[in-house]
């Protein structure tokens, strides 16, 4: 009896040897195809030495999606009514910043979505390269408080933050002229104003500027 079992085992190590696929098949699906349990295909294949790789997470299919559904109705979220500390929000974006920044520091700027729309601008390295903590800490220092850009800002959220008034970062020269990413180069418009001013001088867009009328036709 007991060699019987043996032999029985034996074949079954050798089947699921020969059945599993590195990084396709789970250990759940050969032991689906193999009668058996994801344990005992596991301990298989570490007594031959053949190395377990993770297999991609299949797509749910829509009657497991149906089921997790039908059991979440009328369940509530454990985050529901609960709020991240304000701390913990700084931690948060200081992590994903591009520059080594102490959350306190950022802690200093009260209103959170005005600083978030401020590091927008910093985000991405192909628009503002080679920037470093000293210019990050001066850009968010200057234009927290900028006048111009404070206008725009409220004008934007009181006109429930239509896409034409969002402020928008603009090179007072244009970097396609020579204008670099120095800060004394930069300035706040809308996202209207600066898409038309383009690649135009500021002087040269003031002069547009001044007699806009001219360039509209009803």
């Amino acid at each position: 009896m007991a060699g019987k079992q043996n032999e029985y085992y034996k074949n079954l190590e050798k089947q699921i040897c020969n059945e599993y696929k590195a990084g396709i098949d789970s250990l759940r699906d050969v032991a689906d195809k193999l009668g058996t349990n994801h344990k005992m295909v596991g301990r298989a294949l570490r007594k031959n030495n053949i190395e377990i790789v993770k297999a991609p997470n299949k797509p749910m299919s829509d009657v497991t999606k149906r089921k997790i559904g039908d059991k979440s109705k009328g369940r509530i979220a454990w985050n529901k009514s609960k709020k991240m500390p304000r701390e913990s929000i700084y931690k948060n974006m200081a992590t994903h910043l591009r520059f080594n920044i102490d959350y306190m520091w950022l802690m200093q700027f009260d209103n959170l979505d005005k600083l978030k729309l401020l590091n927008k601008a910093l985000t991405r390295d192909r628009d503002m390269p080679n920037l470093d903590i000293v210019f990050y800490k001066k850009f968010i220092n200057k234009f927290y408080k900028d006048k111009r850009f404070n206008l725009i800002y409220d004008k934007w959220l009181d006109n429930g933050m239509q896409k034409l008034l969002r402020p928008s970062l603009d090179h007072i020269i244009p970097k396609s002229r020579g204008g670099t990413n120095e800060l004394k180069n930069l300035q706040y418009l809308t996202w209207l104003e600066n898409f038309s001013k383009r690649d135009m001088l500021q002087d040269e867009w003031d002069a547009v500027k001044s007699k806009i009328g001219e360039y509209f036709v009803r």
